[in-house]
């Protein structure tokens, strides 16, 4: 039975004194071996969205902020990153993804748990697009 792992903008914009842990936390639990696939989110500030048009908020808009941390490069393939425009929940090309695999319990993690590790998981790819599963909420790094 595959694990699938969902890193969720584990990305060089997020990484600060207080992040900079986190990406060799992540690629230490990877190389462990217990999850497959491993699926990364990118956030992506777009221009039109709610946190350039609210909060004034411009980081993240582009290359190098959005590129996932340097530390998990050699897991990163096109078809495993989703990108966020805007928005924190899952993508559209994620959940097309979650369509095609019906997997019966998908793990997350990220930075941002308090938004949107929450809000992936609050999406609950599972029930919604196999019709069964569950989600797995547990501390991993």
């Amino acid at each position: 039975m595959s694990n699938p792992l969902i890193v969720v903008d584990v990305q060089s914009g997020f990484i600060n004194e207080f992040t900079h842990h986190i990406p060799q936390r992540v690629a230490h639990l990877i190389e462990r071996g217990e999850y497959a696939p491993v699926l990364f989110t990118r956030f992506i500030n777009a221009p039109d969205g709610p946190y350039q048009k609210f909060l004034d908020w411009h980081s993240c808009t582009h290359e190098p902020e959005t590129n996932i941390a340097s530390e998990l490069q050699p897991w990163v393939k096109p078809e495993v990153v989703f990108s966020k425009l805007g928005l924190c929940g899952i993508p559209n090309e994620l959940a097309d993804y979650f369509r095609g695999h019906c997997f019966e319990r998908v793990f997350i993690l990220g930075i941002d748990t308090d938004m949107c590790v929450l809000k992936i998981a609050m999406d609950s790819p599972l029930p919604r697009y196999c019709g069964r599963g569950h989600m797995a909420m547990e501390r991993c790094l």
